[in-house]
């Protein structure tokens, strides 16, 4: 494995390009992760890494809060903000359903978190489904 060595203050589409001219790799950012045409500037980060190409797209990704994924097939490094996936699940005929509360135990969960070290707790979208007390939500 080649060490990467890299210091400097660029927009993310300044650091794919610099990485691209440096290593046999292509990388793109997916549009949806581009900044939108408004008068705000670029979003600017300072890097100073020297480790493995992982760590140093690990930590661009961390600093402009995306993902990569990596196309061994055609060298292809994809930066983007959003990932979807299609899951079949096979589930018996009928009617399948989810219930859930919400309570203060949020706080201990991002407190366990915290303690292993994730920076964010996995969050799931839910959609109110009604009722008065406790509230009731569905999954989406």
């Amino acid at each position: 494995m080649t060490p990467v060595t890299l210091t400097a203050y660029e927009t993310l589409p300044d650091f794919a390009q610099r990485i691209s001219s440096m290593l046999p790799l292509r990388v793109q950012i997916r549009k949806e992760s581009q900044k939108p045409q408004t008068n705000t500037p670029e979003l600017k980060a300072r890097i100073g890494y020297a480790g493995t190409l992982q760590g140093l797209l690990d930590t661009l990704a961390a600093r402009f809060n995306m993902g990569w994924d990596y196309n061994q097939s055609n060298g292809l490094v994809v930066f983007s903000r959003f990932k979807t996936r299609l899951f079949t699940l096979n589930t018996p005929p009928g009617k399948v359903g989810f219930e859930g509360t919400i309570t203060k135990q949020i706080r201990q969960f991002k407190k366990q978190c915290q303690f292993l070290g994730w920076r964010r707790p996995i969050r799931q979208q839910l959609r109110h489904g009604g009722g008065n007390s406790p509230k009731q939500f569905q999954l989406l």
